[in-house]
């Protein structure tokens, strides 16, 4: 299964970064996982920062009720590694790819990304879709 980076979405979905945190682009599948029309799982995979990792927590957990209203989701998870806490896990479940591509999109997602981009490692974060 071909690995996405989630930044990657989110700079194709306009969010911005400083040059020197941008992660690099990899959107090759992008619009084949947008056409999908069925229950499709997205996990993404984030680093951060070690003096970034509390406030990471803190913004993520405030906005998790917005997340989960958002049209098409069916589930929003989000946990952090017992063994390392920069490590996260999102585990979101969506109607279809466009119901992705409308989170991806959202002034909400594109807000979070301009408060959080340079929280993260280099690399990160990282975005499988599975259907």
């Amino acid at each position: 299964m071909k690995t996405l980076l989630l930044a990657s979405l989110m700079l194709f979905a306009g969010a911005s970064y400083a040059a020197d945190s941008a992660p690099s682009l990899k959107t090759s599948n992008y619009n084949q996982h947008t056409q999908v029309n069925q229950i499709l799982t997205q996990v993404a995979l984030a680093k951060v920062k070690p003096e970034h990792a509390v406030e990471f927590k803190r913004i993520v957990s405030g906005l998790l009720g917005q997340l989960r209203a958002q049209p098409g989701n069916i589930s929003y998870e989000f946990a952090q590694s017992l063994e390392d806490p920069t490590e996260f896990v999102f585990t979101e479940k969506w109607i279809s790819g466009a119901s992705i591509k409308n989170h991806m999109e959202s002034s909400l997602i594109q807000d979070f990304f301009g408060r959080v981009g340079n929280f993260f490692e280099a690399g990160y974060p990282q975005l499988i879709i599975l259907k």
